[in-house]
Order: structure tokens, then C-alpha cells, then sequence
């Protein structure tokens, strides 16, 4: 660069760094109100959000080709950076300046700051491994105090518990068992209990018949690939069993049969079915067949004895009463389903001899005040974006929605899922009524409370208000960031979350991408990170991580590319599932191997193998 390039780009940079002192001044007030171990971190976060306020592509592409910082990592220490700009090319000028403001924060102290506001929160990391992780519990985890303490020993550092789930009763029991894993295994554990939030979902769906069903899987050629082993047990309904199918019977005496006698009955469909006894139990027998049954309450049993071919009717007993099933609501492209606010039971649709649709399906919505703000032509998406719709019509309690894409072509809608209307202006803010009420047992039990579809300041500071009354006001407390409305909202959001101590961010990705489509994720959650980075607030990489490996026992490549890059958050979040001990095991080794290898790649290159 020649000199007049120099003063070109040395003005530009002035223009900046005026510009951040001018944002530290104008927030005077909200600094002010910060708690104390946070008022230099909202410094350093205004500061990144003036150097957001300017184009700095090119001052950037000119700084590094003079072998100047280019700004690239200066959301830790903001300010600093640009004084060092400022300092070499004085120098290249051979002037001097002297830097105004107040001394900004260093590198070290950031990284510092940073790393004790994540301690604070998030507990003592392990070594070698700087990221905790989260691990989202079951309702088998109240329950099951092996499974919480094989949690802790695979390398669970927090465990989240959610709200929306289960009740104080159950809470309770996770609380202790994890204390008492924590007392075994020497390992701490912090608590985080995510309120519900004003979470939008399907109602009830009207169950089915109190029905079994024995289904047989056959070969191309209709033949049964194996017999399906059924358990007949006499009133005990909870006897765990490995048989396939459990019909529970409706009384106490065994009836005298032996391997190779049966089980008659005529089933729903008015078809004969036998079933042949295997083995003898001491509550039951287990049978086998080969052929497709429907069993319904009451229906009789037959319990026939075989001797010398001839049958002996020896008893007879009804079939207890059986759950009803649950109902689903298929959908495919081209349906119709009505959403509507009035609270029964939803259900599929109806049809005629000739196959014509006489009643709609049609299902409730678990926040009825919500239909008054969606119009007719916005998207409604259900199942994290599973089945898609768009409002056909509205009505006074009701919108009619024709479905516009299905999953795999025909996806069923369950009771209980999301629903999410990323075009309408729904004005859910605050807590509910069930937040308030669970937030006496979270302030009471909980090391962190999480703030579920936070979409402004003024839902952090009445949290922060609800926790004052309760004395709890040193909770640490996590912004769940799952709405387009958070993310535009985000920098008065933390700057209002500062007032208290510690706080932290999640990045909630499932709920997000359906609100902002997955083309913009990627972009808003580099956005997230880096706001936090800037006010040296710790984050948390949540959903969807190793999910098929929690889930089926194997993950997919994209999963440990999405599982790798989650290395640069202070925190990553698993979901339960049945291979959830193998998913903590393979998270907690990709992440002690991808921060060796930054480490590596940074500090020690020479000594990469070839």
C-alpha cells in the first residue's frame, strides 16, 4: 500500500472506532444496569455491534494482504483489535495516536471472561474437553438410577429437563438421582429445567378402539417370515415379557395346559384364530401363531387341552381391558384439515360407501387466542416441518388448511406436535400460567432455568422480575433463541439477559429452521455464535445432534460433520433416545479429537503427521 492508501484505509478505521465509542454512549444507561461481572462484556458487545453498523470487506481484504489483523476474529476483544489496526498503520505513517475511550478488554482477559462465565453456568469442564455437554432426560430417568449414573460416567455434564414433560413428582426423582450419581461417580452435573413456553400444539386426538393387534410379516409369496410369540398373562398387565404381542386375561387361576395345547377365540373381524402354547409361565403362557388377529376387551378365550388329538375345553376367561390405540391423521398433498380453538378431541376424516369425504379431519390447537392473528394465505407448518399447509379459509374459531407437502408423500399427525406459523404476527410473548407455576420448583432445585420462545427484552426482564420474588435471582438463566422474532430482537435481548449473572444462550435449530426456512439457519446461527462471542456469553448447540445415532445406534456422516462443528460452542445438547450412552461416548470423543486438532493446527504445526 502507498501512503495516501494507508490514510485512506487509517481514516476508515477511525470511522469505526468513533462510531463504537458513540454506541457505548448512546447504551450508557443499559451498561449501567448490567451486573457487575458483565458491564465490560456489554462494552465489547456494543463495540461488535458498531463494527457490524459498517462495510468492512474491503478494509479487511486491505489489512490482510499488508499482513495487518483483519478483524476476522474480533468479536472477544473488539476494540483492542481496531486500536491494533489503528497503532501499525500510525507506525507505517511513522505518526502516533494515542487510543481514546476507556481501555478496551484484551485478548486474554476475553478468552478469560469467557471461559469463567461458562464455568459459572455451565459447570466445571472436563479435561481435555472444553465443551460440556447437555443431555436432554426421559421420563425412564425418575426411574432408572443406572441409566442417569451411566449418563455421568459416558461424559454428561448438565442435564436438561423438561417442563413441558412430566410433572414435579418426577422432576423430583431425576434431581435426586442425579445427586446421587453425582456423590458415586465424583462427576458434577449442573441442572438446567426449561419452562414450556407458550408452545404451540396439536390437541388431543379422539383414541380408537380398545383393541390388539397381532400382525404377521409375510414374504413375498405371503408366508410368514417367523411365528409372532405371543404372552397370555392372568392379571398382571405390567409383566415385563419378551414376547412380541401381551393380551392380558381376566383371571387369577391358570387353566392346566401344557406345551403344544391352544388358545381359541373368534376375533373382531368374526375369524377363527388359534394360538399354540410354547411354554408354560408362572402368570401366563407364551403361544405362537402365524396369522394376523384383532383382540378387543372382553372378547373370550377358549384354553383347549389336546389329548390324543381330541379337544378339551378346560376354561374359558374374557380378555381384560386393553389401552385404546392411539389415533394418528394421515395427510398427504391435496387434504384438508381444520385447525380449530374450540378444546375436543380431534380426528380423522370421515368417508362414504362411494370413498367421498363427509366430515373433515380436523384437530384443536393447544393456544386458541392464536387463530385471531393468522390470515388466510399464511403457512402453517406442523412436526418441525414435517407436513406443510397454507390457510385455505377462516372462520371465527377455526382455519381450514389444505395440506401442501407431506413428508415421504403421506405422513400421519400425532397429538402433541408443534405447530408453527412463521408468516403471522401470533404476539405469544410472556410466561404462562404453567411457566409461573413450575418456576416455584425450578428456582428451588434448578443451577439454570431456560427461557423457551423468548422473542424480546421484555420477556428476560420479567423472568428476571418472576425470579427476583421467588429469591432465586442467582439462577443462571438460558435464552432459548427458536423464532425469526429472537433473532432480530437479539441485541436487546442480551443486553437486557446482562443485568443478571450468569447467563447464556441456546441455539435452538429445530424450531428455528422451521421458522426461518434451512437456507437462512446456517447464516443465523454463525450470527448467534457470534454475538456471543462479543458479549462473552457461553452458547449451546442444541437439536438434532447425532440424532440417528441416539436414536437407531448409527450416525449418519452429516451428523458427525454437524457433531465436529459443534465444537466451537461452549455447550452441545443431545436428545434422548435408546442409544443415548453410545451417542455421549462418540460426541465426547469427536470433541476431545476436533479441539486437538485446533489446538494443533494453531500452536503446534510442525508437528502434524503426514
Amino acid at each position: 500500500m502507498n501512503k495516501e492508501q494507508i490514510k485512506t484505509l487509517l481514516t476508515r478505521i477511525e470511522e469505526i472506532v468513533e462510531t463504537a465509542l458513540r454506541m457505548e454512549e448512546k447504551y450508557t444507561n443499559e451498561i449501567e444496569a448490567a451486573a457487575g461481572e458483565q458491564r465490560v462484556s456489554l462494552r465489547n458487545f456494543l463495540h461488535y455491534l458498531a463494527l457490524g453498523h459498517h462495510n468492512i470487506r474491503d478494509i479487511q481484504d486491505q489489512l490482510s494482504s499488508a499482513g495487518i489483523s483483519s478483524l476476522k476474529n474480533a468479536q472477544l476483544h473488539t476494540l483492542e483489535n481496531l486500536h491494533a489496526a489503528q497503532q501499525i498503520l500510525h507506525a507505517l505513517l511513522h505518526t502516533s495516536c494515542k487510543p481514546r475511550g476507556q481501555e478496551p478488554i484484551t485478548l486474554s482477559q476475553a478468552s478469560e471472561k469467557l471461559k469463567q462465565n461458562t464455568e459459572a453456568l455451565l459447570g466445571q469442564a472436563d479435561k481435555d474437553r472444553h465443551t460440556r455437554i447437555m443431555v436432554t432426560f426421559s421420563s425412564s430417568m425418575a426411574h432408572d438410577y443406572q441409566e442417569v449414573k451411566a449418563l455421568m460416567q459416558a461424559g454428561m455434564n448438565v442435564a436438561r429437563i423438561n417442563c413441558a414433560k412430566d410433572d414435579e413428582e418426577a422432576w423430583d426423582k431425576m434431581i435426586r438421582n442425579i445427586k446421587k450419581a453425582e456423590k458415586e461417580t465424583g462427576r458434577p452435573c449442573q441442572i438446567l429445567m426449561d419452562l414450556a413456553g407458550p408452545k404451540i400444539r396439536t390437541g388431543e386426538i379422539k383414541p380408537g378402539p380398545r383393541q390388539i393387534k397381532i400382525k404377521v410379516t409375510r414374504d413375498i409369496y405371503g408366508k410368514a417370515h417367523f411365528p409372532l410369540t405371543v404372552a397370555v398373562i392372568f392379571d398382571k398387565q405390567g409383566e415385563e415379557t419378551d414376547a412380541d404381542i401381551v393380551i392380558p386375561v381376566r383371571a387369577q387361576e391358570l387353566p392346566p395346559l401344557k406345551p403344544g395345547d391352544h388358545i381359541c377365540f373368534r376375533d373382531a373381524r368374526d375369524s377363527n384364530r388359534t394360538l399354540q402354547v410354547a411354554e408354560v409361565l408362572d402368570n401366563g403362557f407364551l403361544a405362537t401363531t402365524s396369522k394376523n388377529a384383532y383382540l378387543e376387551t372382553g372378547m373370550t378365550l377358549r384354553f383347549e387341552r389336546i389329548t390324543n388329538g381330541q379337544k378339551d375345553i378346560v376354561a374359558q376367561h374374557p380378555v381384560a381391558p386393553v389401552p385404546q390405540k392411539e389415533q394418528y391423521i394421515y395427510l398427504q398433498k391435496g387434504d384438508k384439515l381444520i385447525l380449530h380453538a374450540r378444546q375436543e378431541p380431534g380426528e380423522p376424516p370421515l368417508y362414504d360407501n362411494q370413498g367421498k369425504v363427509t366430515r373433515c379431519a380436523h384437530i384443536a390447537i393447544s393456544l386458541p387466542e392464536v387463530i385471531r392473528h393468522v390470515q388466510q394465505g399464511h403457512k402453517v407448518l406442523f412436526d418441525d416441518g414435517k407436513i406443510e399447509a397454507i390457510v385455505a379459509a377462516k372462520r371465527q374459531d377455526e382455519l381450514e388448511l389444505h395440506i401442501t407437502y407431506a413428508k415421504n408423500e403421506r405422513r400421519h399427525l400425532k397429538a402433541d406436535k408443534g405447530i408453527n406459523f412463521p408468516e403471522s404476527d401470533l404476539d405469544t410473548k410472556g410466561l404462562t400460567e404453567k411457566d409461573l407455576k413450575d418456576l416455584d420448583f425450578v428456582a428451588k432445585h434448578a443451577h439454570v432455568v431456560n427461557l423457551s420462545f423468548v422473542q424480546s427484552k421484555d420477556d428476560v426482564l420479567l423472568l428476571q422480575e418472576e425470579l427476583k420474588k421467588r429469591n432465586a435471582s442467582q439462577i443462571g438463566v438460558m435464552l432459548k433463541i427458536e423464532t425469526t422474532e429472537a433473532v432480530h430482537q437479539l441485541p436487546w435481548i442480551l443486553m437486557a439477559a446482562m443485568r443478571t449473572y450468569p447467563i447464556g444462550v441456546m441455539i435452538a435449530r429445530g424450531d428455528l429452521a422451521v421458522e426461518i426456512g434451512w437456507v437462512e439457519l446456517a447464516r443465523y446461527q454463525e450470527e448467534i455464535q457470534w454475538m456471543c462471542r462479543a458479549a462473552h456469553i457461553p452458547d449451546v448447540w442444541a437439536t438434532q445432534v447425532l440424532e440417528g445415532m441416539a436414536k437407531k445406534g448409527l450416525p449418519k456422516r452429516s451428523e458427525v460433520t454437524d457433531a465436529a462443528r459443534s465444537q466451537r460452542a461452549a455447550c452441545v445438547m443431545l436428545n434422548k433416545g435408546d442409544y443415548i450412552i453410545d451417542a455421549i461416548r462418540i460426541l465426547d470423543n469427536i470433541l476431545r479429537q476436533v479441539e486437538d486438532l485446533q489446538y494443533r493446527s494453531s500452536h503446534l504445526l510442525q508437528d502434524l503427521p503426514l
